[in-house]
């Protein structure tokens, strides 16, 4: 019998895949067997310098959750896995998952868990919780926050491997975005356009009073979801349409890794009038911080926010009356975004080897 530590992933949809290339670097290790399961709708798949079984199903929905629950079941005992790691966002099959686990007292169940309040406040988060052996939090900032909230041990890594190389089908498309962004200031809000989590409309009030030639805004996010279609009308029709480019799709991972190379800075939009903003480093992290760091990207952050322990020197701050100003500025004095990169590419939170040992220390204790 193999003396193998067998790990098996779970991402049954489209979201948060980002973190999956970091959680299996850490796996590359002889003692362990990394599985991963995925939703086809993300995407995904291994990079070619890993080792790991990869199987896509349909994604994640009502009417396919019994078959997932199924099937990761039978895996678990035809496989002999010992460590299941799942989003707990995925609330109602977690919850089923844990509560099948309770019957198979060997296999240990770590979360990875972005929404600590989630855990305090829903029911079915509290069920999850009493099985999770042990959670993996996004931030420092969020294991200080958990750890006397959630059951079991807590630690915290930064998903630090996005880079993925531009697949041969990607060439054009990337070739027709180099050419609208040789000679800009580029600027990428990364994520979904939904109003609930950035401050979409600050970023278009803030072009309707300050522009510049050299900025290019790119919008990085499926504008066909959630506010997307009415506020890319809004972009259609303004005078600085042709300074925002933005998409109808997800972007493939090697094209969105290409498109950070030409990144000269992320905007997160974590305003005040966000659902999140009061809680956002304790329980609700966006992926801009994480790419920052597995960029050399530097942040543009609203002050307040700019002022955590995670986003210091990682980050420029700015008073959320003065952003479209601000935007203009970096165009005609890019040295404040110099310095901010300078101080991220000698951040030791950028050494992988640091948050490959934090994942392992949960999984193969």
């Amino acid at each position: 019998m193999s003396t193998r530590s067998h790990v098996l992933i779970l991402e049954p949809t489209a979201s948060h895949t980002e973190l999956l290339d970091t959680q299996v670097a850490a796996l590359q290790v002889p003692e362990v067997r990394c599985t991963v399961f995925t939703g086809e709708e993300s995407g995904w798949f291994p990079r070619a310098d890993h080792t790991v079984t990869h199987q896509a199903f349909p994604g994640m929905r009502r009417d396919t959750r019994k078959a997932w629950l199924q099937r990761v079941l039978r895996y678990i005992d035809d496989q002999q896995v010992q460590t299941v790691m799942l989003n707990t966002a995925h609330g109602t099959f977690a919850r089923q998952l844990a509560s099948r686990l309770w019957f198979r007292p060997r296999v240990r169940l770590v979360g990875i868990t972005h929404e600590v309040n989630k855990h305090l406040q829903w029911g079915t988060q509290r069920l999850i919780d009493l099985r999770m052996r042990h959670h993996l939090l996004l931030t420092r900032s969020a294991m200080e926050y958990a750890a006397h909230r959630l059951s079991g041990r807590s630690t915290w890594f930064y998903a630090i491997d996005h880079q993925r190389p531009l697949a041969p089908a990607d060439a054009a498309a990337f070739q027709a975005l180099e050419t609208q962004l040789t000679g800009k200031r580029v600027v990428i809000v990364p994520g979904i356009w939904d109003r609930r989590r950035r401050a979409l409309d600050a970023l278009f009030d803030a072009l309707d009073t300050y522009t510049h030639p050299d900025l290019q805004i790119v919008m990085a996010g499926n504008a066909r979801w959630d506010d997307g279609p009415e506020l890319s009308r809004r972009v259609r029709v303004a005078p600085w349409a042709a300074q925002v480019i933005w998409f109808e799709e997800f972007l493939s991972p090697g094209l969105f890794s290409a498109l950070m190379l030409r990144a000269d800075a992320l905007l997160p939009l974590i305003h005040p009038e966000v659902a999140y903003y009061n809680t956002y480093p304790q329980s609700k992290i966006s992926g801009a911080f994480h790419l920052s760091y597995a960029s050399g990207v530097p942040l543009l952050l609203e002050e307040q926010i700019a002022g955590y322990p995670d986003f210091q020197g990682i980050s420029l701050p700015y008073s959320t009356a003065r952003l479209g100003s601000l935007l203009s500025e970096l165009c005609e004095h890019p040295a404040a975004l110099s310095a901010v990169r300078d101080a991220l590419q000698q951040s030791p939170f950028r050494i992988a080897e640091g948050h490959y040992a934090r994942i392992r220390s949960l999984l193969l204790e």
